[in-house]
């Protein structure tokens, strides 16, 4: 049984566009730059302001690719934000958020984040150029010139738009018409905003507001010990009133603009997380059909020491276990085009709510497993603080004692896999952490068997060369000594009673920014 499990590590891409001589040359390399950046209004744009969420659209990738996304300063190229997501069948990606919150800390304080920034999109490939598109972006510290709404307290400091439960949810907005009569609604998420379509307002009471001369509505209360847990819209609507028109203003149509959750708790925060490219929740999957994840958290995910969790957040894709344990081991089942890495992504900085996102790519019948998914039930982990191992009241899980998902046929009698994991500083540069899972089609772990890891083609070595799975059916071990630019296959192989089973992983060594790749121009 042999599955060829492709995964791409850690890019960090050059920042600067000058002209230097490096091995790393341009026949290599396919640069291109591109400009994709928005935000809520949906207007291309390169400058943002403040409380800002920008998000990113782009083509011309490769289909169903792992893609990595790098969000780092312009003149050190040090990094704020690394993401790794696929792309649609298609070669592009939609809408997926890049940075929350502009201009703001993690208590809703404002900061000065002004300057300029990179985005870096990058695919490696074995056999093709690599992809790599630049898109510069300029963050200024200030409100926009546009209109635009925040939540806040009773004190005007800024909510992520999060709230807890019977807590009182504040507006404040800038950029409107001056001495105008507005309306706040606030409406279940997502809503309709199709010209003409009617708003339905769940607070119990529709806000009228007349707005100051220069355009503002000061801090005003808009729900008064908000008792509905969930996710919402707000809207600011201007005339005519009661429906969406052109000139209304939605808090963000992206993603879930507030959000009411149940204070943190210890035991698992358990919520629907599986569903399809409509955001709609489901059960049962086709072997080849594309899952997204769609979160609306209702309790609060706890604090660490305190602080919020590294916004940026793993998403696993595991077999289902009736009962998940504090520091288990998480692992993600390979997907189409090199994705078998877990998908990288930014949630609500507080909130921890996650705008769609794709996390297994479209296959074909002709397709191997686990790109084509093996039959069996699933669960999807929300890893909140990006630490690799489950942590109950922290993380979120689709199912619970039920299966978050299940794909329908007959299963195999076991299944071997492995995830190569990208590096966002926990494992520093060279040092890449590689497991591999042994497990039955009943889902209970093969423990006690060796799995023997070799680096089979391209540089690098991996230690321990084997390792025995233990109590989760759980065996480790990491590579380093790659070579900038290249990329090295890894084998597992496992014996179980008289049959071997096998499978690879590939690790693609990271490239600093002191290896530029030529000028860059606008297409």
């Amino acid at each position: 049984m042999k599955k060829l499990l492709l995964v791409g590590l850690l890019f960090m891409l050059g920042c600067n566009s000058q002209k230097v001589t490096d091995p790393l040359s341009l026949t290599r390399f396919n640069i291109e730059q591109s400009n994709s950046l928005f935000g809520h209004d949906g207007q291309q744009r390169d400058t943002f302001y403040s409380y800002e969420t920008i998000y990113l659209s782009i083509k011309n990738l490769y289909g169903n690719w792992e893609t990595d996304i790098e969000i780092a300063k312009e003149s050190n190229c040090d990094q704020e934000f690394e993401l790794l997501v696929a792309s649609d069948i298609d070669g592009e990606i939609h809408n997926l958020p890049v940075w929350h919150f502009t201009n703001t800390d993690e208590n809703g304080a404002p900061i000065d984040q002004s300057g300029n920034y990179i985005v870096h999109i990058v695919q490696a490939h074995h056999q093709k150029p690599w992809k790599n598109y630049k898109i510069p972006f300029t963050i200024i510290n200030s409100l926009p010139p546009f209109a635009q709404a925040r939540l806040t307290d009773a004190a005007g400091i800024f909510k992520h738009g999060s709230y807890l439960l019977n807590e009182d949810v504040y507006i404040e907005a800038s950029g409107l018409p001056a001495n105008t009569e507005v309306r706040i609604y606030i409406q279940n998420c997502p809503g309709d905003y199709s010209i003409g379509a009617a708003y339905t307002d769940v607070s119990g009471k529709i806000d009228t507001v007349t707005t100051t001369g220069g355009g503002a509505i000061n801090t005003t209360l808009v729900w008064p010990s908000a008792g509905t847990t969930g996710c919402f819209d707000v809207v600011v609507d201007l005339a005519p009133f009661g429906e969406y028109n052109n000139g209304d203003l939605v808090l963000n149509p992206l993603e879930p603009g507030l959000m009411i959750q149940t204070p943190s708790q210890t035991t698992d925060i358990i919520t629907d997380i599986a569903c399809n490219g409509a955001g709609i929740h489901l059960d049962i999957f086709d072997e080849k059909e594309e899952i997204f994840a769609c979160i609306c958290p209702t309790p609060l995910p706890r604090l660490i020491d305190g602080h919020l969790h590294d916004v940026q957040s793993g998403i696993f894709l595991m077999p289902h276990k009736e009962i998940w344990v504090q520091d288990e081991p998480l692992l993600f089942i390979e997907t189409g085009g090199s994705m078998q890495s877990p998908t990288i992504c930014l949630t609500n900085p507080v909130s921890q709510s996650l705008a769609l996102i794709r996390i297994r790519t479209e296959s074909k019948p002709n397709y191997r497993r686990p790109v084509r998914l093996w039959p069996g039930d699933y669960d999807v982990i929300l890893d909140v603080n990006n630490n690799t191992l489950y942590d109950p009241g922290i993380d979120v899980l689709d199912g619970g004692t039920r299966a978050g998902f299940s794909i329908p046929g007959e299963k195999p009698e076991i299944y071997f896999f492995m995830t190569a994991f990208t590096d966002y500083a926990a494992l520093g540069p060279d040092d890449t952490l590689i497991r591999a899972l042994v497990f039955r089609s009943d889902g209970t772990p093969v423990t006690g068997v060796t799995v023997d890891f070799r680096v089979v083609k391209g540089p690098g070595a991996v230690h321990p060369t084997s390792d025995v799975t233990g109590p989760t059916g759980v065996a480790e071990t990491r590579f380093s000594e790659g070579k900038i630019g290249e990329w090295s296959l890894v084998r597992a192989l496992v014996t179980v009673g008289d049959v071997q089973y096998k499978c690879y992983t590939s690790v693609h060594n990271e490239i600093p920014c002191t290896h530029y790749q030529g000028d860059l121009y606008n297409e």
